[in-house]
């Protein structure tokens, strides 16, 4: 896709951006999501939502939008870290030995 200048008119706002359905196409051949299909395209994702709901499908009758969904994230890798086990160091009995040492009788009263 183009960089695509916006006219902004004064009390008017900014002009639309006309995508047409071969950049949408395009943008679904090439990834896996309609948010990454945005991201592809460099627009927001309501604004790709927008323009993906307006073309529909000859074969099956649907939306681009709807074709395009991947709702379980299939083929997505996510970045879910997991905790990991810490496990808390035992006391060794040369530890314990020298804790009685230096200790004395309070560690065995305890």
């Amino acid at each position: 896709m183009q960089d695509k200048q916006y006219k902004y008119v004064y009390g008017i706002g900014k002009t639309a951006l006309d995508i047409p359905e071969s950049e949408i196409r395009y943008a679904m051949e090439n990834t896996k999501s309609n948010a990454e299909a945005a991201r592809f395209l460099k627009i927001s994702f309501t604004t790709y939502k927008k323009y993906a709901r307006l073309y529909t499908d000859r074969d099956t009758g649907k939306t681009l939008y709807e074709l395009h969904k991947n709702q379980f994230g299939v083929g997505i890798t996510k970045d879910v870290k997991r905790p990991q086990r810490v496990s808390t160091p035992l006391i060794t009995y040369y530890q314990v030995s020298i804790l009685i040492t230096h200790l004395g009788s309070y560690v065995i009263d305890y």
